[in-house]
């Protein structure tokens, strides 16, 4: 019987599968996509991956056995979050030189799936830069959902347990090593493994928490925007990770910075700040954000592995240099994410309709804050749906309330801040002695302090309230009435309080002048 022991070997296997006839539908042209572990054959139709005969060390797919056990995990695996695109695992038998699909006595196997145009992959768009919010929140809602009904990991699994998670982390640096000459390379890898050694002990507490929190869950594994295709419209993220559970059992907020990282590197800061700030708002998962920078370094090491692996595989000085070039940025990129920024905490202040949560998401995408909104902990707070509008007849805008609220996001702030964030706080922030919470809390934190004062006619706050009901659309429950008390009980910035204002126009665009301005708040010394 045929076996299929070297890239040779596949090679001669993918030449005679790009025969026509061997398929049992029509098929009138075969194109070939490439990876560092596969060989896709596209025939119209239908599209065969067949796994390249390779071993890694981190991925180990040399014998038919476990090519044949990697393709149905594929197929159960991406069918969580694409079952029309994975159809069934193929046996091929006959010889190399003239497979049959489907053979009782198969020697070799291949996951069929619905084929999809090139086009519409996601890394594509963002090439041509057509790559749109409406794409980033989409993804944002799909992971969020796919996290919250994915399978958890038990504590007696070992999957989430600090030694675990170290491994992977060990294993890019051990495998990148040895591909390098240059000195400076070397140096710059040096310095990326010795950080993130010192931040796992530092965080070994916080993995086995996330672990006991349900956080390591049976995650897709490979997010980047090359895994992830519009069909019909819709966003569709596919071909997850199969040959690792390590890789698979997860922390959730390792999945999310994955992406993340995937559209910094490309230079999609503001795509990737909302994003995150999306997935955090859905989920409320801030104390995740302990283990984010971790998960950043780790995630651009990944890349620039599969960057030098891939280089090995091209036999052109040119396609190597650009090989070698974007694994420099993918390093460089690392070391950004071990830096950490000067400390602040921004609030926003203004009564309902003031603009507060789309100026505050503006500001937190072009800057890199972490948006925490009062209206949407409020319902987490009580365990009332986002969608309810039953807010006000629960209690949920009564002292109590409020002072429950506005104290799960002072602690919340707080998280941020230690853990390296900048935090701005999606609120009315309309009475004094909240403000002064706030402004206390920067200064035990020795973090700046910024109020975004959010102003506009009264004529246009009644006109926003009352269109924003008629929609339906927004985690506020503030009716009119609610607007007039606060209209009428608002306690006005003080001067001093005046002196960390940044005033806004939120009857006009954000303009780059008023962000160049608090940038500036945020960076003085």
């Amino acid at each position: 019987m045929p076996d299929i022991k070297t890239l040779e070997d596949h090679n001669r296997l993918v030449h005679a599968l790009r025969n026509p006839d061997v398929y049992p539908h029509p098929v009138t042209e075969i194109k070939i996509v490439e990876t560092h572990i596969s060989t896709v054959l596209l025939t119209g139709h239908y599209a065969y991956k067949v796994k390249k005969p390779v071993n890694f060390g981190f991925l180990d797919f040399s014998t038919n056995d476990r090519r044949r056990q990697f393709c149905e995990e594929e197929l159960r695996l991406n069918r969580r979050l694409a079952p029309n695109l994975y159809l069934d695992v193929i046996g091929i038998g006959g010889t190399i030189s003239k497979p049959k699909l489907g053979d009782p006595r198969p020697w070799e196997y291949m996951v069929k799936m619905r084929q999809f145009d090139q086009a519409g992959l996601l890394s594509m768009l963002a090439q041509e830069k057509r790559l749109e919010v409406r794409h980033v929140d989409a993804i944002a809602e799909q992971i969020a959902r796919f996290h919250a009904g994915a399978k958890g990991a038990t504590e007696n699994e070992p999957w989430g347990d600090p030694d675990l998670i170290l491994r992977p982390v060990l294993a890019n640096f051990a495998q990148i090593r040895p591909r390098l000459a240059n000195a400076e390379d070397i140096s710059r890898m040096t310095r990326l493994a010795a950080w993130s050694d010192a931040e796992w002990k530092r965080l070994k507490p916080s993995f086995t928490a996330r672990k006991k929190g349900g956080f390591i869950r049976e995650c897709h594994g490979d997010l980047h925007l090359g895994n992830i295709t519009l069909i019909e419209g819709k966003v569709t993220i596919f071909d997850g990770i199969d040959f690792d559970p390590n890789l698979v059992w997860i922390d959730v907020m390792s999945e999310v910075a994955f992406f993340t990282m995937d559209l910094r590197e490309r230079g999609m800061h503001f795509l990737a700040q909302r994003f995150l700030n999306n997935y955090l708002l859905t989920t409320g998962d801030y104390a995740g954000i302990e283990v984010l920078r971790f998960y950043l370094v780790y995630r651009a090491m990944v890349r620039a592995k599969i960057t030098l692996i891939r280089m090995e595989q091209i036999s052109t000085g040119s396609g190597r240099d650009a090989a070698l070039s974007e694994y420099q940025k993918y390093i460089l990129l690392a070391a950004y994410f071990t830096r950490p920024q000067p400390p602040a905490l921004v609030i926003t202040f203004g009564p309902s309709g003031s603009g507060k949560s789309r100026f505050a998401q503006a500001f937190a995408e072009r800057l890199g804050l972490i948006q925490v909104s009062s209206d949407i902990e409020r319902k987490r707070l009580y365990g009332v749906p986002l969608k309810d509008r039953s807010g006000a007849a629960r209690g949920l805008y009564n002292a109590d309330a409020h002072e429950r609220t506005y104290a799960r996001l002072a602690e919340i702030a707080t998280e941020l801040i230690r853990y390296g964030q900048r935090p701005i706080i999606d609120a009315t922030c309309l009475n004094a002695a909240s403000r002064a919470r706030f402004q206390a809390l920067a200064e035990q934190l020795g973090a700046r302090y910024v109020i975004l004062s959010c102003e506009a006619p009264v004529d246009i706050l009644r006109e926003r309230v009352r269109a924003r009901a008629k929609a339906d659309n927004d985690p506020s429950d503030a009716g009119l009435d609610v607007l007039e008390r606060q209209l009428a009980s608002m306690d006005k910035l003080t001067p001093e309080e005046l002196a960390h204002a940044i005033r806004v126009n939120t009857t006009s665009p954000l303009n780059q002048a008023t962000i160049d301005v608090l940038r500036a708040h945020l960076e003085s010394d």
